[in-house]
């Protein structure tokens, strides 16, 4: 398996990571890392919801809950 290493964004930009984990039955993990281009952590969260097995919908949340983060955060592109 190749390595996978995390890629700083351009100047200026916020990077967001997330993730979920359906390690325990029933629960969902969820995660979700803001780094900047320097690599500096920016914002940071984590969650504990209730849930199935459905590894794609837990992704789909894991995003929903990284972009209203982001935006709470104030993270906006201001170049628009």
């Amino acid at each position: 398996m190749p390595e996978t290493r995390w890629r700083k964004p351009h100047l200026g930009l916020i990077k967001v990571n997330c993730d979920s984990n359906l390690q325990i039955h029933g629960w969902w993990g969820l995660g979700v890392i803001c780094r900047d281009h320097e690599g500096l952590v920016m914002s940071a969260g984590a969650w504990k919801r209730q849930g199935n097995e459905e590894v794609i919908v837990a992704e789909a949340l894991a995003m929903l809950f990284s972009l209203k983060l982001a935006l709470d955060c104030g993270f906006r592109n201001h170049r628009l």
